[in-house]
């Protein structure tokens, strides 16, 4: 699980990356991204009930894609404001290398867009 300094704080903290950030569409959902100006990134990860009916599956895929990310943001300085949604259960069931594969273009856009202003 990622820190509490990590996470956005309650629904409305969403709405401003929601509106204002930009869109990448995967195979598996979306991505809004914006910069922001503190010391870390922060992430929230939304699967709807749509992705699947189940709350284990849910939760399996939440748990899964913040431990990716933990783990890239532990290697990369990058201050971004991230939200995925996600539309997709096939992230749930992917083995750990082939959900990294999956989540490459996710990183190299990161990358591109944000390794300059560290």
């Amino acid at each position: 699980m990622i820190n509490r300094v990590n996470r956005f704080r309650g629904r409305r903290s969403l709405f401003p990356i929601l509106r204002r950030g930009k869109v990448q569409r995967y195979s598996f959902g979306k991505l809004y991204y914006r910069q922001n100006y503190r010391q870390n990134y922060r992430i929230a990860i939304v699967v709807s009930k749509k992705v699947d009916k189940k709350a284990v599956v849910r939760n399996r895929i939440r748990r899964r894609l913040y431990e990716t990310f933990r783990l890239y943001f532990q290697q990369h300085a990058i201050h971004v404001d991230l939200i995925f949604v996600i539309h997709d259960n096939q992230l749930a069931f992917l083995p750990a290398p082939d959900l990294s594969k999956q989540l490459q273009p996710v990183f190299q856009a990161l990358q591109k867009n944000y390794s300059k202003k560290i």
